[in-house]
């Protein structure tokens, strides 16, 4: 579902391409998947969850996620894709780790350029 929204939105610049029942399914379902993925600390799917909801017409902004995903990012800048530990060996952290770190860019980019697009759910 995330990547289908992310091309028929043209990641985020189409929102209202999406159809209309799958927008009242993900405004319905997208939060719940949202927090489950929180609590286990699936950061990974968490951001690829937020880019979705940006894609939205009205996007909901979860500044509470956007909250702690900032206290899950290290010192570095890196991003970690789960609750697990991080490997001291930064190479093997960079492996590990970078889509995450690059998904969390994409996902602040569109939140921050959608952010003017607050209304009620």
């Amino acid at each position: 579902m995330t990547h289908t929204v992310f091309h028929v939105t043209d990641w985020g610049g189409l929102p209202h391409d999406l159809p209309a029942d799958v927008v009242a399914y993900l405004e319905c379902w997208l939060p719940v998947w949202i927090d489950i993925w929180v609590e286990i600390e699936e950061w990974d799917l968490v951001v690829e969850l937020l880019i979705v909801d940006a894609c939205l017409p009205r996007p909901g902004h979860h500044l509470d996620v956007w909250q702690r995903l900032a206290a899950v990012q290290h010192a570095d800048g890196l991003v970690p894709r789960d609750g697990k530990p991080v490997s001291d060996e930064p190479e093997q952290a960079f492996r590990d780790h970078q889509h995450t770190g690059v998904v969390t860019v994409v996902a602040g980019t569109l939140a921050q350029a959608r952010s003017g697009d607050v209304s009620p759910r």
